[in-house]
């Protein structure tokens, strides 16, 4: 596991790094396991659940909120695989990732920077320094308390940068306004199998509104040094376009039915 690097030493840190990227050169974006792209140069918000029942081997859980750690962390093994980034900078300790799971993804905890600053105000610096040094690099931080004049910040930092930006929230903000090009709800669902189980749904796309007129609701499951892989049946509206059998979209009563069959 990482060690913690000082706030400090941030700077230094990722000053250090590469300003080229030997990733795609269409920087088109990371595929995640939906089959679905986050854009690069954006900030992409996740929002967790208050139940910690049927947890995953993620970290900062709390009685409260329960993070949405499993689905960034495939994320950013994805992204470092593919030559995206660089390296992945967690900040906030809330958000950082149970040190079995990250180490279970080759290459992902040495390219790992972890930050714990000590306040909100501390934590936004963090995530726009990182964002602004010039590397491509992913932020994955704790974005409770943040506000849409935050998100600005953050989105811009990231267009202006070469790398990306997804933000751990609560779910009670999820009404709060954002700047954020896509949104995504994460919840622990039921697993036959020993290995945990979430359902995912894009409910904001700022480039592409049409898919969240009616989200698809996608159950994913972790597979050890696969990551998530996708083990839903494709049921309701934008069914058709899911091409890959792997991660297909459900509708509501295509999430429920899975439930009970999983149950």
């Amino acid at each position: 596991m990482a060690v913690p690097t000082p706030i400090a030493q941030l700077l230094e840190r990722l000053t250090a790094l590469p300003t080229r990227c030997t990733g795609p050169s269409d920087r088109s974006g990371i595929r995640t396991a939906t089959r679905e792209s986050l854009k690069l140069g954006a900030v992409h918000e996740w929002f967790g659940t208050l139940s910690t029942e049927g947890r995953g081997p993620v970290g900062g859980l709390s009685a409260e909120w329960s993070p949405p750690v499993a689905v960034m962390v495939d994320v950013a093994a994805r992204a470092l695989a593919c030559g995206a980034v660089w390296r992945v900078v967690w900040v906030g300790r809330a958000c950082w990732p149970y040190a079995p799971f990250l180490d279970g993804l080759p290459g992902l905890a040495g390219a790992s920077i972890l930050v714990d600053p000590p306040d909100g105000a501390s934590r936004l610096w963090a995530m726009d320094v990182a964002l602004r040094c010039g590397a491509p690099v992913m932020v994955i931080g704790d974005g409770r308390g943040l506000t849409l004049a935050h998100t600005r910040r953050l989105q811009l930092s990231a267009g202006a940068g070469a790398g990306l930006c997804l933000l751990a929230r609560a779910p009670a903000e999820r009404q709060h306004l954002s700047a954020a090009a896509t949104r995504w709800t994460v919840a622990f669902a039921p697993s036959p199998t020993p290995h945990a189980r979430w359902t995912v749904a894009c409910v904001r796309n700022k480039d592409r509104p049409a898919l969240t007129d009616e989200p698809r609701t996608y159950l994913l499951e972790w597979a050890h040094a696969k990551g998530l892989v996708g083990v839903s049946a494709a049921v309701g509206r934008g069914a058709d376009r899911a091409s890959d059998p792997g991660a297909r979209g459900l509708s509501r009563g295509g999430v429920d039915r899975a439930h009970r069959e999983s149950a």
